[in-house]
């Protein structure tokens, strides 16, 4: 028993539910009402000193990417539950500047919701290497990151998938913080995500 308390020790668990109401009221066209549920849970944790990981899942709609929201609708069904994230990170502790993470992640860069959703869980691998500044100037720390997001693996074709980086640092000033940063990325082949039946991208 022990042993399994300091296995579950390790992790920690999360998890929220969410009833809420919604209207629709447009002049000209009929009222519409209605009620959504959203689920979460997950764990994540060490599995070692070295590494960390995480498993997350969540209701909402299999094609569409960027809600956990279901409708509580077509007569009293089942709603969908399914992988939101899972994801692996090597940050070993002999090198704290390195982390490398793998899998179905939440953002580990910089963005704003203009450049990519907030409900969006990117898939693929990420590298980052960050540097504290230990010294009296303005900059705290220097990051760099190494992005590589798989959106569309073809069978019968070429493979659709994003490649690039960030740079960023954390400037403080008194009491006075800022985190600039510069992102660029290639959308290699991005017709795949139109060409997509309305199931696929919601």
């Amino acid at each position: 028993m022990s042993a399994l308390e300091s296995l579950v020790g390790r992790f920690r668990f999360n998890g929220d539910v969410r009833v809420r109401g919604e209207d629709f009221i447009q002049h000209g066209t009929q009222d519409r009402n209605r009620a959504r549920i959203r689920v979460r849970f997950g764990f994540d944790g060490s599995l070692n000193q070295d590494f960390f990981a995480g498993i997350a899942l969540a209701t909402g709609p299999l094609g569409d990417p960027t809600t956990t929201n279901e409708t509580l609708t077509n007569v009293f069904d089942r709603k969908t539950v399914a992988l939101d994230r899972g994801f692996i990170t090597y940050n070993p502790v002999a090198h704290k500047w390195l982390s490398l993470t793998g899998g179905k992640f939440a953002y580990t860069w910089q963005k704003t919701s203009v450049t990519f959703d907030p409900d969006l869980n990117p898939e693929g691998f990420n590298q980052k290497l960050s540097w504290d500044v230990h010294h009296a100037g303005p900059i705290k720390n220097f990051t760099l990151q190494g992005i590589e997001l798989l959106y569309n693996e073809s069978s019968g074709g070429q493979d659709s998938y994003a490649f690039g980086g960030q740079a960023s640092a954390k400037i403080q000033m008194g009491r006075w913080t800022a985190t600039p940063s510069f992102l660029s990325l290639k959308w290699n082949r991005p017709d795949a995500i139109l060409s997509q039946s309305a199931f696929a991208v919601g």
